[in-house]
Parts: C-alpha cells; sequence; structure tokens
C-alpha cells in the first residue's frame, strides 16, 4: 500500500525545484478559525469506491493479557526453508532491490531478472522509483524522476511483467509531488511541496478521472505546528495526516498540553471527534483505516503511559487493543501493516533490550484475541519496509533482514493454515500483482 520511505533522490528532486522555481513561503501557523475541508479541483464530482469487501470490525473483542503474553511468549512458527510448491496463490510478489523491480512466483520461489518499465513515451533520461500496488492487485503506480520534474505515472501492474505500456496513465504535476501510495483500489495519496518552510499537504487522487483532495495540516485545530524529529520527514509514517476512504474522517497529530495527541476529524461538520495521546513514529505509526472507514487502528498512549495499539470508530468509540505493559518491561512496535479485509494486524515487537525480536498477527475478528508470532532478526540498517497482504487478506510477504548486499528474506506466511516459506532473498517485498 505504502512506500516505505522517502528516499534521498526524491528530496534533492524537490529541493532542485523549490531552487528554480519557488519564491519564499510563510511560516506554519494554526488558522484562528479554521473552515477545514479538502479542496476540490475542477474536475467533474465522482464517488470514491472501493472494491475491497471489508470485515465489520468494532471494538467489543474481549482482551485479555494472559492470552497476549501466551501469544508473545509461546514458540513461534518454524521456517521451511522451501516454497510451499503449490500452484493455489494466483498473485506474483512484486520486490525491490534498491530501486529496481523484480517478481517472486509465491509458489515456486523463481525470481524474475530486473524488470523495468516499458520506455514508450518515456524519455531515456527519467527513471522509475516509488513503485506501489492497488490493494486488489490490478494497478500499479510509480514517480517517473526527469529533468528537474516528478511525474506520476498509472498503468495495469501486468505491464512490468510483460515489458508493455498499454493502458498507461501519466500525470504532470505542476508543484513538487510524492507518491506515497494507495488509499483504495482508485486512489493514490500523494505529499505536495508548495512551500520548503511548510509541511506538504496531502493530495487524494484519482488517477482514472482526475479528480483530487487535498488536505492541508496547517488548517486544523491545534495541529502540530513544527517537526520534531528529522527535516523532512512526515509526523506520520508516509503523511502529515490520513482521511479515510470517504475522505470524511481525518487523522492528524496535534499538540495539547505539551502531550503529542492525535485528533480525529469531522469533515462534514467541521468537529473534533475524539482524541488520544499520540506515539509520535514517524517511522511506523501512521493510522490504519479500514477500506470503508469505519474505523482505524493506531499505536497510542494509554493511562499508565505505555505504547498500546487501539481500535476507534469514525464516531469515535475506543478500545485499547494490547497490554504489552503488563508483562513487558521494554519493548518497541513497529512495522504495523493491516490486512485488506481488516481482519488482521501484523507488526514487529522487539522487547529485552531487543535482543527478542518477532512479528506477531493478531486476529482482530476472534472472539478472544487469537493470534501466533514469527520469529525476526535484528535490523540495523536498510529499507523500513513494512509487510504488504495479498489482495484475499490470506497471505502477507514479510521482508526479514537488512536486505543490503547478500542479506535478507521474503518470507511468505499462509495465515489460515498458520505455515511459513522462505520464498526469496535480497529484495524486500512491496506488494502483490495479478498473474498476466
Amino acid at each position: 500500500m505504502f512506500n516505505s520511505y522517502c528516499d534521498y533522490v526524491r528530496c534533492v528532486v524537490i529541493l532542485c525545484f523549490f531552487l528554480s522555481s519557488c519564491t519564499s513561503g510563510q511560516q506554519i501557523s494554526n488558522a484562528a478559525t479554521p473552515t477545514i475541508a479538502p479542496r476540490l479541483t475542477d474536475t467533474p464530482e465522482t464517488a470514491i469506491t472501493n472494491a475491497v469487501e471489508s470485515v465489520s470490525t468494532k471494538p467489543t473483542l474481549k482482551v485479555d493479557s494472559r492470552q497476549l503474553k501466551d501469544i508473545v511468549f509461546s514458540p513461534c512458527l518454524a521456517v521451511n526453508p522451501k516454497p510451499p510448491g503449490r500452484t493455489e496463490v494466483p498473485w506474483i510478489i512484486l520486490g525491490l532491490r534498491g530501486i529496481i523491480p523484480y517478481a517472486i512466483d509465491p509458489n515456486t520461489a523463481i525470481m524474475t531478472d530486473q524488470l523495468l518499465p516499458n520506455p514508450e513515451p518515456i524519455k531515456e533520461s527519467s527513471y522509475a522509483n516509488d513503485f506501489s500496488v492497488s490493494p486488489d492487485g490490478k494497478w500499479l503506480a510509480y514517480d517517473l524522476y526527469g529533468e528537474g520534474n516528478v511525474s506520476l505515472v498509472v498503468e495495469p501492474s501486468s505491464n512490468i511483467l510483460t515489458n508493455t505500456s498499454q493502458g498507461r496513465i501519466i500525470w504532470h504535476p505542476s508543484q513538487p509531488t510524492g507518491l506515497e501510495g494507495w488509499l483504495t483500489n482508485e486512489s493514490v495519496i500523494l505529499i505536495t511541496y508548495k512551500d520548503p518552510n511548510a509541511f506538504g499537504s496531502t493530495l487524494i487522487r484519482n488517477p482514472f478521472s482526475g479528480e483530487q483532495h487535498e488536505f492541508s495540516l496547517e488548517e486544523m485545530p491545534d495541529a502540530l505546528d513544527y517537526q520534531p524529529g528529522l527535516s523532512g520527514m512526515y509526523l506520520f509514517a508516509h503523511s502529515n495526516l490520513m482521511p479515510d476512504s470517504t475522505l470524511k474522517r481525518v487523522v492528524y497529530p496535534a499538540l495539547i498540553h505539551q502531550n503529542f495527541t492525535f485528533m480525529l476529524w469531522d469533515v462534514e461538520n467541521q468537529r473534533i471527534v475524539t482524541s488520544l495521546r499520540l506515539y509520535l513514529d514517524q517511522w511506523f505509526n501512521d493510522p490504519l483505516w479500514l477500506p470503508n472507514g469505519n474505523e482505524f487502528l493506531i499505536m497510542g498512549i494509554n493511562d499508565d503511559e505505555q505504547v498500546e495499539w487501539f481500535q476507534v470508530t469514525r464516531d469515535g468509540a475506543m478500545q485499547e487493543l494490547t497490554y504489552f505493559g503488563e508483562f513487558l518491561g521494554d519493548y518497541k512496535l513497529e512495522k504495523p501493516s493491516r490486512s485488506w479485509d481488516g481482519r488482521y494486524l501484523i507488526f514487529q515487537l522487539s522487547y529485552n533490550a531487543g535482543k527478542d525480536i518477532k512479528y506477531l498477527i493478531l486476529d482482530l475478528k476472534s472472539e478472544e484475541l487469537d493470534g501466533f508470532c514469527i520469529d525476526s532478526v535484528v535490523e540495523e540498517f536498510g529499507p523500513l519496509q513494512s509487510p504488504v497482504w495479498s489482495p484475499d487478506s490470506r497471505y502477507v510477504a514479510i521482508t526479514n533482514g537488512v536486505n543490503t548486499e547478500n542479506s535478507g528474506e521474503v518470507i511468505l506466511v499462509d495465515v489460515s493454515r498458520r505455515e511459513v516459506f522462505n520464498i526469496g532473498k535480497d529484495v524486500y517485498a512491496i506488494g502483490w500483482i495479478l498473474k498476466p
């Protein structure tokens, strides 16, 4: 769904664009009496739909810290060094080595040679980066870097396997814009950089109709107005705020009584629905919305000053889902990813001063919190890639390792069967595409 990080090359291109074409901008400030709604372009109004069927999950899960403790300390699933050898997985895993894409057949672990988009009508001096696959696996989006500009390309995902350009859509934005991933099967998330002194705005664009909606953090009440982390980072993992698929709810970071806080904003009624102290992790803590926008998951800070997972409905009902603080003295939650049907949550848990690291997969539809674990390894550097789910939410691909030189591996998890296979190495998985 999302790209793993904003790479150095993109930042250089954006900086060059500002130096050559932008006037000096204003400093970040909060609007005194904001009227906050997404800005719509003059393209015809079309509904943003979503073809992914959602599992209804309400904050009524019976959470018991003892069951969560059993999941953490029980033996993890063993990784089979051989691929499954079946032919039932109908998708191909798209992976990257650096910025070069490769494809892996999850049934056989056979990996292709390097794949490059068909050059027509792309200039030879351009190159592709920031690849992202739609939730249904049918579309591939990427940024096309040229001489002082960046264009958005969207095309059928099979094109990269067949080296064709059929159905390709190219959009040339008037301002520096970077792709961050897909919000639905019909809309992508982009960050638009208008002012080098301000946070980039979040642009939700339908590449097929041209309709787009823009959200700016500066317009939100009590919005966080400074960068607490590395310069150039977003406040969430992939943007400075995150709307749901209906564009009627927005989650954004605020500063309330000197505490980082997430706000759930009702766009139509111009009001704050609820809030909670936010665990400000700019690498990993995105609000993980259900595709239908009914609720989202997020890492927050509870009354005991512990970082835990929370489930929040669009109407503001909230439930704490985990209680790691009751049995772990020090721990970190990283690399989260939610299945497209909303049922499963996977994330990396490290504890015991980082000596113990594993992935947990939790079933949010179970009556009592159910799940299992997969052992992981220490990753000191390399792409910060969260696991990626297959379109039917049955499989998840984990990038296990630092993925530089001859390190790192791709792990396939059959969630329903609870089977794990090693299917690749030296690449990191970014999505699933339909077989041509």
